[in-house]
């Protein structure tokens, strides 16, 4: 799924569409900026990558480093 969102979010003539929402009013990708669009393409091919280092063997350490992604630092 990361890696599908990773590709919808590469910087292509389809400018970002999500190809499975049937409802192009909920495509919220239509709304980034390219820098936007540049950030959530890095993050999703990183968390990807932490995903398939361990071959699907998720310890703590992945565990903690995908949730740390995933998560809003209110501070």
């Amino acid at each position: 799924m990361l890696g599908k969102l990773a590709d919808s979010l590469a910087l292509t003539p389809k400018k970002g569409k999500l190809p499975f929402f049937r409802d192009p009013k909920l495509d919220m990708f239509v709304e980034l900026t390219e820098s936007q669009r540049t950030d959530l393409f890095n993050h999703f091919r990183k968390c990807e990558y932490t995903f398939r280092k361990d071959n699907g063997n998720v310890n703590e350490c992945t565990e903690n480093n995908v949730h740390s992604s995933f998560s809003i630092n209110t501070r």
